[in-house]
């Protein structure tokens, strides 16, 4: 039964799973991501393709493990790429609920064990977040093996054991860099623990298992980005997000504008991407630490409250309000009165942090791991994402303390009262004004919804989508723009109008939304206001090529014929062997009648594609104004070669021999025309007049 249980819990918790999963296949994110999971997906996509090392420009900004993980997905299951993802964290996470009971069975006994199992495979926020295209489900797995190997480690001190114990801690870094912080208190356990014989030697064998890891990621981004950056260079403005002055304010921001603003500042103040921006927000939460350390230790008190309610709070994402996709998620997270899961879970661990305090032994680096994982989240922020990798361990705490009540419930003495007592406390204090579970969903959760249904092409329910979130907050930019976009994907560009012109207006610094407006004006054929907005994008950004192709285009159609000479003169700078600049300046040259200049761009075109037939007939044409007829001749009867029936060619190959005389050839020539097309314009005229100069009547 003891080798047969290991098994039960992984499948339990694998079924579980999967009925999630089959319940929010429906679900529009279940394609279509949002936020980090979608960036992921992209960066995923760039990675199958090939780029596992250059994805991502100069040094990393996110950790890589978790989009290499994707990357290999992705370049294994192609179409099926999302579920075939969910279905491999739902692997993951089932391994997690055994890895667990084996860890609890090391610890404390097989009850505890499985009862922690047991408790993590039915914990909805594990459930829901194994099915996330985000790296949590890893980060639990990953912890769950270092502790597992720790723990043998400690047992047998193997060297081996020791180096992977350094390896799996470089490994989970390369996912949650965060995790690096679990290192001072392993180095307190080594040599306080008094379980390990020679501590110095076991940790420099874990020293050199995570540099083994993590050395070739801080070379490949000095080779790419010519600085140091250890894993990733995000790390500065997250620590910034978690301390600063107006901390509820900047955990909320999502990627748009605000974080746009947030992220400006570092280059306003003349620090570059990379290592320079991290400094940088290191520095400005340092500043706020240093000038206010009465209001940074309140919020280090809030924040550490915070961990330890029972509310799971999202990051750019509402999970509550994803119950409405499932039955299992409704039944295994909520909030009434009790925050559950986490609120029921958090007084009980914190009462098991007690009861093992007085032991000794392995247990102390449960401990020390619970207390340095939580100091690493604090002096962040907090989220339910960045919370759940401990969870498993405070899983494994709370079920001890049910285990220890369970068994002293006959020995009423003092110490069973004091548990009590304290486990009542604390989850009143761990439930009490708990936020209320928003199942209706506000700006944030219908503006994602939106953004999810237009990727896949559900217009409809995105625009209602999107119109509920712009109802809720009218000057988000990102949700104007994206109501603007979906408006135009649907070709109903009159409605587009209203958003984009009203984010134009809040925020005429954002060039990304001036240019959907202005490609929106172009599809209205409102052409000089089109001009006007790729304008103010190209006077902003000289070198934006799509705005200056675009505006160009725009400045043609409605007649500012030398300004859009202008506009693709510079383009043609910028992109010299493209064929557009080249046939656009040839005729807006002869529009203008600047023929010299109309032929050598004519001539140009034809250089680059010898076969294409506008630029070859238009050289025809001037060369024959120009009365050049040679050159004419020789360039048409190449196209005549290439192009055999076409009527233009052979009209103006007629125009050329009629000028020189050869009134034959050119009535041979007319007469193919007219094989060609019959309602070719003037040309029965022009042989009327041939046959009359020849003294000979029409072929009837």
């Amino acid at each position: 039964m003891h080798t047969l249980l290991p098994l039960l819990i992984f499948f339990a918790a694998l079924c579980l799973r999967l009925i999630y999963i089959y319940e929010i296949a429906a679900n529009p994110f279940f394609i279509a991501p949002v936020v980090d999971a979608h960036t992921y997906c992209l960066q995923a996509r760039i990675i199958a393709a090939g780029h596992w090392l250059d994805y991502s420009p100069g040094p990393f900004w996110q950790p890589p493990l978790y989009p290499w993980f994707l990357g290999v997905l992705y370049y294994l299951a192609g179409e099926q790429f999302f579920l075939v993802a969910r279905i491999v964290q739902a692997i993951f996470g089932a391994l997690s609920c055994t890895l667990l009971y084996l860890v609890g069975k090391e610890l404390f006994n097989c009850k505890v064990g499985m009862l922690a199992a047991l408790a993590l495979a039915l914990y909805g926020p594990a459930i829901y977040f194994d099915a996330e295209l985000l790296p949590a489900s890893i980060a639990v797995l990953l912890l769950l093996l270092l502790v597992r190997t720790l723990l043998r480690a400690s047992t047998k001190n193997a060297a081996r054991l020791w180096l992977a114990t350094g390896l799996l801690l470089g490994v989970a870094a390369l996912n949650v860099p965060t995790i690096l912080i679990l290192l001072p208190g392993l180095v307190l356990w080594a040599y306080l623990g008094r379980q390990i014989p020679c501590p110095r030697r076991c940790l420099l064998l874990i020293g050199a298992g995570l540099l083994l890891a993590i050395a070739p990621i801080t070379l490949r981004n000095y080779l790419l980005g010519d600085e140091f950056v250890l894993i990733s260079w995000n790390g500065g403005i997250n620590f910034f997000v978690g301390n600063n002055p107006n901390y509820p304010e900047t955990t909320q921001i999502r990627p748009g504008q605000p974080w746009l603003e947030l992220i400006g500042r570092a280059r306003a103040a003349g620090y570059a991407n990379g290592a320079e921006n991290s400094v940088f927000f290191f520095k400005e939460a340092w500043n706020y630490m240093r000038s206010q350390p009465t209001d940074y230790a309140l919020l280090l008190v809030a924040k550490f409250a915070s961990f330890w309610k029972g509310d799971e709070i999202g990051r750019n994402r509402n999970i509550y309000y994803i119950r409405n996709f499932s039955q299992l998620l409704s039944l295994t997270l909520w909030k009434q009165v009790l925050a559950f899961p986490f609120g029921l879970v958090a007084p009980l661990a914190l009462l098991g942090f007690a009861l093992v305090f007085k032991h000794k032994g392995p247990l102390h680096l449960v401990l020390i791991l619970v207390f340095s994982y939580t100091a690493g989240v604090v002096l962040f922020f907090v989220t339910a994402r960045y919370r759940l990798p401990l969870v498993p361990l405070l899983l494994l705490l709370a079920s001890y303390a049910l285990y220890w009540l369970f068994e002293h419930r006959r020995r009423l003495g003092g110490t069973f009262f004091a548990a009590v007592g304290a486990l009542v406390l604390l989850g009143i204090w761990s439930n009490y004004d708990s936020a209320p579970m928003d199942m209706e969903g506000d700006a944030e959760v219908f503006y994602n919804l939106g953004h999810a249904y237009v990727e896949t092409r559900q217009l409809d329910k995105g625009i209602e989508a999107l119109e509920k979130a712009a109802r809720m907050a009218p000057n988000d930019a990102e949700i104007l723009v994206s109501l603007g976009t979906a408006y135009a994907f649907k070709k109903a560009f009159k409605a587009a109008e209203k958003p984009l012109k009203h984010a134009a207006r809040l925020y005429p610094e954002r060039l990304d939304i001036r240019l959907n407006l202005a490609n929106t004006y172009f599809s209205l054929k409102r052409y000089r206001e089109a001009a006007a907005e790729y304008g103010a994008v190209l006077a902003a950004n000289p070198t934006h090529l799509d705005a200056l192709r675009s505006g160009a285009r725009a400045l043609a159609r409605s007649g500012q014929v030398d300004e859009a000479i202008n506009y693709y003169e510079r383009l043609y700078r910028f992109k010299p062997i493209t064929l557009e600049p080249l046939l656009a300046l040839g005729y807006l040259y002869g529009k203008s009648r600047r023929p010299d200049q109309s032929l050598r761009y004519y001539q140009e075109a034809l250089m680059l594609d010898p076969n294409h037939l506008t630029a070859r007939l238009e050289i025809g044409q001037l060369l024959l104004a120009k009365n050049e007829l040679e050159q004419a001749l020789e360039i048409l009867h190449l196209g005549a070669r290439q192009h055999p029936r076409n009527p233009r060619i052979a009209e103006l190959l007629g125009q050329i021999y009629e000028r020189r005389n050869n009134w034959e050839e050119a009535i041979e020539l007319y007469r193919k025309v007219l094989e060609l097309d019959s309602d070719y314009p003037d040309i029965a005229a022009k042989l009327e007049r041939l046959y009359r100069r020849l003294d000979s009547p029409p072929a009837r």
